[in-house]
Formats: C-alpha cells, structure tokens, sequence
C-alpha cells in the first residue's frame, strides 16, 4: 500500500513544483519587463537573473536565444537593446498562442430574466 501511495503522490509533487517555478519565473519575467519600462538597469539585471534562477530544471538556451541576446544587452549596459529583445520575445510568444475565439451567442430562454427589478433564473 505504501508503494502504491509514494507512486500516486510523486506526480502531484512534480505537478506542484513544475507550478511554482513557472509562477516564479513568470513573476520574474513580469520584474524584469517593469525594470526595463522603467530604464531601471540595475534592478534589469537583478530580475534577469531571477528569471535564470527560476527557469525549470534542465532548461538551457543556446547563445542565439532571446534570453542569452538579453543577458547579453544586460551585462553590456544597453537598456534600449535590451528593451528590444525583450518587445520581439514578446511578439514572438504572441504568435505562437491560439487566437482567442469567442463564445458564441446564448440562445435567449436560457439567459436569467428580470421582472420587477430583481434577477431570477429560469430554469
């Protein structure tokens, strides 16, 4: 029965983490952007590497990547370049997400009515 239930909890312990880094270095990411809007290099850099630290395990990026060329504006000083790299990233990432589709049109009886002020569900 113990193997049984360390096997079951192994997932949700790696769901979890997998979680919390990703909430990490999304907060990272998001200190870095606010640095960066604010011409801020030194408090730039500090979130960048936050954003490394944070990265998931095993994550590596090779010397083209948008993280390596921002590491790179960073430690030379150069906010504008890195402000750049950062905004293509960015647009890249937008690109890459599925167009948002909207719900389509409810069928009037099955909205809530209203009569006398006061919201009532039909049901």
């Amino acid at each position: 029965m113990s193997t049984i239930s360390s096997i079951t909890r192994e997932p949700l312990q790696s769901t979890a983490s997998t979680q919390a880094a990703t909430s990490a270095m999304g907060q990272a990411v998001k200190d870095l952007a606010k640095a960066l809007r604010a011409d801020d290099l030194e408090t730039a850099k500090k979130a960048y590497v936050q954003v490394i630290k944070s990265a998931p395990e095993g994550a590596s990026w090779n010397a083209g990547s948008p993280i390596a060329q921002l590491g790179r504006a960073l430690h030379g000083g150069d906010i504008a370049a890195a402000k750049d790299v950062m905004r293509s990233a960015f647009q890249d990432f937008r690109a890459m997400r599925p167009p948002v589709v909207p719900a389509p049109p409810q069928d009037a009886s099955t909205l809530p009515a209203k009569q006398d002020g006061a919201l009532h569900v039909v049901a």
